[in-house]
């Protein structure tokens, strides 16, 4: 909390004024982040265009707006991996950011031409992908971060011929196991509840 009201330039009982416990600054943050991510990608979605732009703007548009709160990240990596922390992404608490989240991955998905079966299929494994990156990001120590981008780069190159080999009509079979492997293991089911 010290840290915090440093940081914000504020006595440590101001902040206690504004905010009753540190869940609630955790929480205010994530909020804050969230739409602070939407307002980035969406200035640059309309120009993105194709899949690899759109997924590269998703990505690197979350790790530019938390980036200048690297030195914060390692604590709350710590509080929101763990589902049965209040303050985890993957807890009730954050049900509606966690949706909204998948919301904008679906969204990148959507505006790169993806069909709407697509969409809902990979929307969550992006949202997933993107956790990922973050966790990365949070804890490389390569200069400015290097590593984490040359890793998405790398796992986007990956991931898009994976993406549109998927809407071939002779895999469809295989869209429908891998959406029946989610559904089994609740995946779809969790991520997308605002009751989990």
């Amino acid at each position: 909390m010290r840290d915090i009201a440093k940081e914000a330039n504020m006595a440590l009982g101001a902040v206690y004024h504004y905010f009753p416990s540190k869940a609630s600054i955790v929480l205010a943050y994530y909020w804050s982040t969230q739409a602070a991510h939407v307002a980035a990608f969406e200035e640059g979605a309309a120009q993105a265009g194709d899949l690899r732009s759109q997924l590269t703007l998703l990505i690197r548009s979350r790790l530019d707006v938390v980036g200048k709160d690297r030195k914060f990240l390692p604590a709350l990596a710590q509080l929101a991996i763990d589902p049965a922390n209040p303050l985890s992404v993957f807890s009730n608490q954050s049900s509606e950011l966690r949706r909204q989240s998948i919301a904008l991955c679906a969204q990148a998905l959507r505006q790169a031409g993806l069909s709407d079966e697509l969409v809902e299929l990979f929307a969550p494994v992006v949202w997933a992908g993107l956790l990922g990156f973050l966790l990365l990001y949070v804890f490389d120590r390569s200069p400015k971060q290097r590593l984490t981008f040359q890793i998405l780069e790398e796992t986007i190159d990956v991931a898009i011929p994976f993406f549109y080999a998927s809407a071939m009509p002779e895999l469809a079979p295989l869209r429908e196991r891998i959406g029946d492997l989610f559904q089994r293991v609740g995946l779809v089911a969790f991520l997308q509840s605002k009751e989990t």
